[in-house]
């Protein structure tokens, strides 16, 4: 345990970044809410895509990678009834050639 806390003291940078891919993995991850989902799943899932797709334009904005070779991409959508579905979606970059 010690020495988990002495790498994330001495490598501040490297851990954001390893939680960041940990926390997105983890919520793109979620089944979808179903009809018969309780309140506090359906509000959990919307709420943390919501925080993933913040994290990705901040993530973005910034102009860091996500991951060697990857992209991320974060879609929300807002449906007629008001409800407002976000998509975080992971894809493999096209390796180009002579680079």
């Amino acid at each position: 345990m010690e020495s988990i806390l002495t790498f994330i003291h001495t490598h501040p940078g490297t851990s954001a970044f390893l939680g960041y891919v940990l926390f997105m993995a983890i919520v793109s991850g979620m089944p979808e809410p179903g009809p018969d989902s309780s309140v506090a799943y359906k509000w959990a899932y919307r709420t943390l895509h919501i925080v993933a797709v913040n994290l990705n334009f901040l993530w973005q904005k910034k102009g860091l990678p996500v991951l060697p070779g990857q992209t991320l991409q974060a879609q929300s959508t807002t449906a007629p009834d008001g409800t407002t579905q976000s998509v975080v979606t992971m894809q493999a970059k096209d390796p180009k050639v002579g680079e």
